[in-house]
């Protein structure tokens, strides 16, 4: 058992040197050719360009872009959320879009059948919004008597 464990731990160790090792040429790559990660989740990315420029410049982005519409579901008591596409989330803090995958990425990307979550990357919708939890009056609790 003590082997298991030992061996257990060397392997988690060589693993998280190979993650911090790719972690660092991918960001090494990135930096170096001025181009961003294009399987990035746009919301994530917002979050942190967002934080990023409420730390340098204290201002923060409120209410829709001039020459929005309205949401089509405005007025009906539904609540949604928009879900931007990377290339319009990098457009909005004023950076590059996204490159093309190449062809031998593109190869990859089928074998893995990863079509759908790239495609999904680059596309708009609107979700719904979370629904909170209806709070239950104790009243409403059942007892251990009602159960029994």
């Amino acid at each position: 058992m003590q082997l298991d464990a030992i061996r257990f731990d060397l392997t988690l160790d060589s693993l998280h040197g190979f993650a911090k090792q790719s972690l660092d040429d991918l960001t090494w790559h990135l930096l170096t050719t001025h181009t961003p990660y294009r399987y990035a989740l746009p919301s994530t990315v917002e979050t942190q360009l967002a934080r990023l420029r409420f730390s340098q410049t204290g201002k923060r982005k409120t209410g829709t872009s001039k020459g929005q519409p309205r949401s089509t579901n405005y007025g009906t008591g539904i609540g949604t959320r928009q879900k931007k596409s990377l290339d319009r989330v990098l457009e909005s803090e004023h950076l590059p879009s996204t490159a093309p995958a190449p062809p031998d990425e593109q190869c990859v990307i089928t074998e893995l059948h990863l079509e759908a979550f790239t495609k999904d990357l680059q596309t708009e919708s609107r979700k719904p919004r979370r629904q909170q939890g209806r709070k239950l009056d104790t009243a409403e609790l059942p007892t251990l008597a009602q159960s029994a």
